[in-house]
């Protein structure tokens, strides 16, 4: 009897640990959505990263601010889904070129207990990138009118080393290639975005932008 236990037992800690390592995966403190709500919702600059350059003589990045704001009320009759829509306000700042402005729609969804997808939409014609503010109340619209994006696919974002992280590179029509990488922490994100024109890279720096919480 003591023996058939023992084997019992070896069996039972040898399948333990082949499970153990199949699954590698590392669990946040709580659910994914919700602690990656919490991450990413809120304002953002690179003030520290820009004196980092400045100490060196030249600025190396543009001054950059992201204004993420939740906006589940704008968008009127959306499907059930574990999630929230996010509006991204980035504000860019390149020495020498004209200040821009880009305003990003997106649906972070959760997936179990470690990962959360993001959409990428578009808003309809009617709606001008222009109007799009996060101060705009007035902006409502329906999910049937929202465009998915034709160049970006949902992008998993997976929970490892106390952040959220996505890392790709898109070909794009016209020669285009964009590389894109985001890591999203408790105290801040980490994002590259590299435009290349037939291998010729347009964006004027190649290290990623470093943004604090604010």
């Amino acid at each position: 009897m003591k023996n058939t236990l023992s084997i019992f037992s070896i069996f039972f800690l040898f399948a333990c640990a082949i499970s153990c390592q199949s699954d590698a995966r590392e669990f946040p403190p709580e659910k994914a959505i919700l602690l990656f709500e919490k991450y990413i919702v809120g304002s953002f600059n690179n003030n520290k990263q820009i004196q980092e350059d400045l100490s060196t003589g030249m600025q190396k990045h543009p001054a950059s601010r992201l204004i993420n704001t939740k906006i589940d009320d704008w968008i009127l009759n959306a499907p059930p889904r574990a999630g929230f829509w996010l509006l991204e306000e980035g504000y860019f700042d390149n020495p020498g070129m004209k200040p821009e402005v880009k305003p990003y729609l997106f649906f972070y969804e959760g997936l179990g207990d470690t990962a959360v997808m993001m959409h990428v939409y578009t808003f309809p014609t009617t709606i001008p990138n222009s109007i799009v503010r996060h101060t705009n109340q007035d902006i409502k619209v329906e999910y049937s009118a929202l465009n998915p994006s034709k160049n970006f696919k949902p992008m998993l974002l997976e929970y490892k080393n106390e952040g959220f992280h996505y890392e790709d590179v898109f070909n794009l029509p016209g020669g285009m290639t964009f590389t894109f990488k985001k890591s999203i922490k408790k105290d801040g994100i980490e994002l590259l975005e590299l435009w290349y024109k037939d291998k010729t890279r347009m964006t004027t720096y190649d290290t990623p932008l470093f943004l604090d919480k604010e």
